[in-house]
């Protein structure tokens, strides 16, 4: 202490500028904030504990937050997309321990966005340097957009920790924001230092995470590096690796643990995860653990697990026991010892930790302990529930036939993953008008400045057959997410051109440094009726890019201009090599 208790104070002037000092660095003293005493990550993520979680933030901050998206083109470019969330401040209570001036950001991707319940991220130490929660600095709650039985998450993270394989802990958790109920999310523990420390004893190594992303040495860098200064070189080398033929075991088990990772694949396999690494290229991390050197695959976004079908064509999976569209389990299945080890691995999962009596009883308390807290769009969990019950029923069945027939044979090699390749870019400064309806001429409307390139060629537009307009997406509808066109005519064909692009209505605003993401279609040509219209379609791309806007107003007439950057796109990939 500065003072003791009781000690009389001299009114100096030597004594005034002491605490006149001593008050000027409270602040930051008092930002850093220690551990609150009840709250810690073990009863955070107590399985049977349902976390209480109020959200506080500026009504506009939270609108801005909700309708904040990513571009699916963008993000599955050669490289991962530069980041489209930002953090809000605001203040969270957590089971009535309130913690100020926190970052909240909206999460997700493709299956999980919801503009009305979206994914969070909360930041404890983005405005603040504090620590409320021992042993995590952050929360990741998950919407269950894509799991709605609420317990594929909350099962299979359980289960992957049961059988000893690295992977977050998850449990259940209220979340109110600004007074607004918004249902029942699932609390997982984020893939950061604070889980690595605890589970490899060290959180100094290179972490990655993997978003449609394979170890093939022309896509390494779909690899997000969640490190600062980290290379791609670890993954580079394990790619070379895989690319030879034969697979020289003995150099890939000294940058791999084999065992882990095959505990990890027939994990994800008996669970039919069908949105993670060995089936779909997708949502996991992957760290080298600096005691050893060696490389750790993780599970990530779990919602999609407990199923026997996909949203995607085939719409099924083949061989249920053996999931192989990834190159790392593609190629080392076609080891023999290693396809030995696999089978054992799974039969050692089904013997010791598939106990269908358990995770019934477990899926129970977990139906008794939510169905009193649903959100209204959250109605159908019962009957959701039902279906996980009836695959954990039947699971041991279907992967013993599959096993009674050993070894299951590969027909294809590993599938290339899906990324956007860009065939052309767009470069706009443009001045125009709302309009309520297509306007009757709209190869004149408004004023531009073009940059168009394809494949790597500049393409001309014929004098005064170049227009740009705005207007709603839906015609029918005034109020719909805005829409901006722009149309040509391109020299010397004549051929018709079309860019369309829109974004959400709460992004259409004026703005002067942040951009925003538009997406659409570009289209060669234009529609024709009947027989002729489907044998001779207009070639259409994806148009994805961004957006800022100077002026923005939905007023019949009023202007609209600002700049658009955009990229003319093709999917590639997704076929075996």
């Amino acid at each position: 202490m500065l003072l003791k208790t009781g000690q009389p104070f001299q009114r100096n002037k030597q004594n005034l500028l002491f605490l006149l000092c001593i008050g000027s660095l409270l602040p930051s003293l008092t930002s850093v904030k220690a551990d609150h005493p009840k709250l810690t990550a073990e009863k955070l993520f107590d399985a049977e504990h349902l976390v209480d979680i109020q959200i506080e933030l500026p009504e506009k901050d939270w609108n801005a937050l909700r309708q904040q998206t990513r571009s699916f083109a963008l993000s599955l470019g050669k490289k991962p997309a530069e980041r489209s969330y930002e953090y809000f401040k605001g203040h969270i209570t957590i089971d009535g321990v309130r913690i100020k001036n926190v970052g909240i950001r909206k999460k997700g991707f493709l299956g999980s966005l919801n503009t009305r319940r979206p994914s969070l991220k909360i930041k404890f130490r983005e405005f603040r340097k504090q620590k409320p929660v021992k042993g995590i600095d952050r929360l990741t709650l998950n919407n269950n957009q894509q799991d709605r039985s609420l317990a594929s998450q909350y099962l299979c993270y359980r289960f992957f920790n049961e059988t000893e394989t690295v992977a977050s802990r998850c449990n259940h958790a209220k979340v109110t924001v600004n007074g607004q109920y918004l249902g029942i999310y699932s609390n997982v523990e984020s893939v950061r230092p604070p889980f690595l420390k605890t589970r490899f004893d060290s959180s100094s190594g290179d972490l990655y995470e993997g978003t449609v992303a394979d170890l093939f040495p022309d896509s390494i860098q779909r690899f997000e590096s969640k490190t600062k200064g980290t290379s791609l070189e670890p993954l580079e080398h394990l790619a070379g690796m895989l690319d030879k033929h034969p697979l020289d075991m003995q150099e890939i088990e000294a940058v791999l643990d084999v065992s882990a990772f095959v505990k990890f694949w027939a994990t994800e396999s008996l669970i039919g995860f069908w949105d993670g690494y060995t089936n779909n290229q997708n949502n996991y991390f992957v760290y080298k653990n600096p005691r050893n050197s060696k490389l750790y695959f993780m599970p990530w976004g779990l919602d999609s697990a407990l199923t026997s079908m996909m949203p995607l064509p085939p719409f099924f999976i083949k061989t249920k026991s053996v999931h192989s569209k990834s190159v790392l389990a593609n190629r080392l299945y076609r080891n023999p010892d290693i396809q030995q080890q696999y089978r054992e691995t799974l039969l050692m999962l089904l013997d010791k930790h598939w106990n269908e009596k358990r995770l019934l009883a477990d899926l129970d308390r977990l139906e008794v302990r939510l169905k009193d807290h649903l959100h209204s769009s959250q109605k159908d969990f019962p009957r959701k529930l039902n279906s996980v019950r009836r695959f954990i029923s039947g699971r041991r069945k279907v992967i013993q036939k599959e096993l009674s027939q050993w070894p299951v044979t590969l027909t294809e090699g590993p599938r290339g993953p899906i990324y956007f390749k860009s065939l052309g870019q767009v470069a706009v400064t443009f001045s125009t008008q709302w309009y309520q309806k297509t306007p009757e001429t709209p190869f004149t409307t408004g004023t531009l400045e073009l940059q168009f390139s394809m494949n790597g060629e500049k393409v001309r537009f014929k004098e005064n057959e170049l227009g740009i307009y705005v207007t709603p997406e839906n015609k029918s509808d005034s109020k719909s997410d805005p829409s901006i066109v722009i149309i040509g005519r391109r020299e010397p064909d004549d051929k018709q051109l079309t860019l369309s692009v829109s974004l959400p209505a709460s992004e259409f605003r004026t703005t002067k440094k942040k951009r925003v993401i538009v997406e659409g279609n570009y289209v060669e040509g234009t529609k024709r009726k009947g027989l002729l219209g489907f044998i001779f379609r207009p070639k259409t791309r994806v148009l994805a890019g961004f957006g800022q806007f100077k002026e923005a107003s939905r007023q019949p007439g009023a202007s609209v201009s600002g700049t658009l950057e955009l990229h003319i796109m093709e999917m590639k990939g997704g076929k075996p090599r």
